[in-house]
């Protein structure tokens, strides 16, 4: 398959191209005030693209839900601490924890943003509920083997996005890598003559090395021989369509979701992160210590892997087990 060439380089200003979209697909009445607030939030606060685009998807239905067709500078003026705590109330009942905490972070940044510009009092920040997570209060949920393996398959490589799609499940499923080290990879990180992987450490985590699997090698140098676009930058993944820019991690997650769905399976999240977490507990059950796990996920803390002990159900009863009983 003969390589495209591209229409044009890449940029860092390209990679806010998905919030400004989001403004588009928003009615007309709120586009102006959300590429004020995504102007604020760049400028002000000094957010990356990424960061950005998290806070304006829920500002956006935050303003849907108030508004009811009502111009947004009139439905923020007459916004009240009670209307703030139902938007929480009905919107958030659907929601898991964590994501319940996104929402409030991006409202509550909207509305300092309001109460900056003179739209809304500043006391409504203060309406905003606390939403309480506890460390380790909840199961990890991964995706099985068999799952995987039906994912997998599903996947017809014959075609360019099929091939890069499949070399992306891959290293996800195989080393149980972050969403950010996958768009973060580059040519270089490859040693193919090595038999090594590189992933750039995320989130503060550690650069970690792996084994280049057969399986993988072979998916990664298919899809870098006959799809990858020729492009200006060394980004492994890219999309392909015009102008080529790298994917980013928004961009991973649709496709992993899309190809879950496309599976007809449920591992119970759809996201990059089922693999991470199917990754860590097949190291626990292969007898991989927990400091072992955590060099292996790239993790700085032995903390930080502790939650992934919780899925390890036959350990722990060993654990509770041998545990000596107290004699009285």
């Amino acid at each position: 398959m003969p390589r495209r060439s591209p229409l044009l380089p890449w940029s860092e200003e390209r990679a806010w191209e998905g919030a400004h979209r989001l403004i588009e697909l928003a009615p007309p009445r709120l586009r102006s005030i959300l590429s004020s607030f995504l102007n604020w939030l760049r400028t002000i606060r000094a957010m990356q693209p990424e960061s950005v685009r998290a806070r304006v998807r829920p500002a956006r239905d935050f303003l849907l839900w108030i508004t009811h067709r009502r111009a947004p500078t009139e439905s923020l003026g007459s916004l009240t601490p009670d209307r703030v705590e139902r938007f929480f109330a009905q919107y958030g009942h659907k929601l898991a924890l964590a994501s319940l905490r996104s929402v409030r972070s991006s409202v509550r940044s909207f509305l300092e943003f309001t109460a900056d510009h003179g739209l809304t009092q500043r006391r409504l920040v203060e309406a905003i509920p606390t939403v309480r997570t506890y460390r380790l209060a909840e199961t990890v949920r991964g995706i099985g083997g068999e799952e995987i393996r039906l994912l997998l398959d599903s996947v017809d490589d014959d075609i360019p996005s099929g091939t890069r799609d499949r070399a992306v499940l891959l290293v996800l499923a195989t080393y149980g890598i972050r969403r950010g080290q996958i768009t973060s990879l580059r040519l270089g990180d490859i040693a193919w003559r090595d038999g090594q992987i590189r992933f750039r450490g995320h989130k503060d985590g550690k650069t970690v090395t792996q084994v280049l699997v057969g399986v993988v090698a072979s998916a990664l140098a298919r899809y870098i021989r006959e799809v990858r676009p020729a492009v200006d930058h060394d980004r492994v993944f890219t999309r392909l369509r015009r102008p080529y820019l790298p994917l980013g991690p928004a961009a991973v997650g649709r496709l992993v979701g899309r190809r879950v769905e496309s599976a007809q399976i449920e591992p119970g999240r759809s996201g990059p992160h089922v693999f991470r977490h199917a990754f860590a507990t097949r190291l626990l059950r292969s007898g991989r210590s927990l400091k072992e796990e955590a060099d292996h996920l790239g993790h700085r803390h032995l903390a930080s892997a502790s939650i992934y002990a919780k899925v390890d159900q036959p350990s722990l009863r060993e654990v509770a087990i041998g545990w000596p009983e107290v004699l009285r």
